[in-house]
């Protein structure tokens, strides 16, 4: 991954690192990349990306910038999501959450969500669960202390967390304490604290008492009126089942605030994003058959639309890609693979659905949901998310 980032090579850097965190996110013991890597992770510059790929896009053979879209990117396609988070925040709501399986753009909405709170006037400050190393997530202790300081350094405080912390306080109570008398006190403005992907401790054993912290924010606008709580807004995205892990619902921010739900792109959207590459897929026949492989699957449509745009294969050498051992898809294909095979569980249901039965728990058919394996409405209607999926689990599992 050096050498990657020493040679220029900045997306095939980001994209080993990502495919390694979530390989490595989706063992059983929930590993986490060296520090090193993350360091590095975070210091590869996005803007080059971007310039890289426009100068270039017209013969670009590249995997495209998997992750977050930039605000400059010409190919983010506005969904009601959009003006469902503006709204919010324009409100100032309490808590909004952001909710949508893996890979349909909740990173790349709240990007946008709080440039739009910026140019508002707020104060933003934003936490990337997936950044933080192991150190950080042992305990409710170690995690409340790195939003602490991602507090400190990103909103300009006069006081640092370790100024202020009373050990002789839980870590909740002191946390709470510096948001109160350091961030919404002392602020003149509305303030917008970001979390991006607090799945990340869902199995953490004190998850309920970070997410009951949470929650208590959201009542503090009634019961601690000496303090200007109301432009305080908790905006955090999320792929899981939320509101099954935590068993006090009174507890629970995922019962309160905004929802917003990212779902993947509708027909309307998905001719919206062939417009923008310049329309490779030329007619309804063709569109029928990429949604029949991919369906409305972001990252995948933009990965097709990419190959088609830049002259690589047509909607045929699309469809036979998707049969092959290397192919366009083999890297997300792998990962998603991985997701399913390392759970034994997960395995058999989609083993079961293979075979035509219906997925028999529906805690396992939640899970898969999220994780982006399935779609659908219960268990009795779930089905593959896009064709493409349902083709390969049956090549490797039936």
């Amino acid at each position: 991954m050096e050498g990657l980032v020493e040679s220029g090579h900045f997306v095939t850097a980001t994209q080993l690192y990502e495919e390694y965190r979530d390989y490595l996110d989706a063992r059983a013991d929930r590993l986490t990349p060296p520090q090193r890597m993350t360091i590095l992770y975070a210091q590869i510059p996005r803007k080059p990306i971007l310039a890289t790929i426009r100068r270039h896009l017209s013969v670009m053979t590249d995997e495209p910038v998997t992750g977050a879209m930039s605000l400059e990117n010409p190919y983010y396609v506005e969904r009601p999501a959009d003006m469902d988070l503006h709204a919010a925040i324009m409100r100032r709501d309490s808590i909004v959450r952001i909710e949508g399986s893996r890979q349909t753009g909740k990173t790349s909405l709240l990007a946008r969500g709080l440039e739009y709170a910026r140019v508002d006037g707020a104060a933003v400050v934003s936490v990337d669960f997936q950044m933080l190393d192991s150190a950080d997530l042992v305990s409710s202790e170690s995690l409340l202390r790195a939003m602490a300081r991602a507090m400190f350094e990103q909103l300009g405080l006069a006081v640092a967390p370790g100024q202020s912390w009373d050990s002789l306080l839980s870590p909740k109570a002191n946390f709470h304490s510096y948001v109160r008398n350091e961030v919404v006190r002392k602020s003149d403005c509305a303030v917008v604290c970001a979390i991006d992907e607090v799945d990340r401790i869902f199995n953490r054993d004190y998850h309920s008492d970070v997410f009951g912290l949470f929650r208590s924010w959201h009542n503090t606008r009634v019961l601690d009126t000496l303090t200007p709580w109301n432009r305080f807004t908790l905006v955090m995205t999320y792929a899981s089942e939320a509101h099954s892990l935590i068993r006090n619902i009174n507890e629970s921010p995922f019962n309160v605030g905004t929802p917003v739900s990212l779902q993947d792109f509708t027909l309307e959207e998905v001719d919206e994003l062939n417009c923008r590459h310049g329309r490779p897929v030329q007619d309804q026949e063709e569109l029928a058959r990429l949604l029949a492989l991919v369906g409305g699957h972001p990252y995948l449509l933009q990965r097709c639309l990419c190959e088609m745009k830049a002259g690589n294969m047509d909607i045929g050498g699309i469809e036979a890609e998707a049969d092959r051992e290397v192919s366009i898809f083999s890297q997300h294909l792998r990962r998603m693979h991985r997701l399913v095979a390392a759970d034994a569980e997960f395995l058999e249901e989609v083993q079961a659905l293979i075979s035509g039965l219906s997925i028999r728990k529906k805690d396992h058919f939640s899970r898969l949901r999220s994780a982006g394996v399935l779609k659908g409405t219960s268990t009795a209607e779930a089905r593959f998310r896009c064709g493409l999926y349902e083709r390969h689990f049956t090549r490797m599992f039936a």
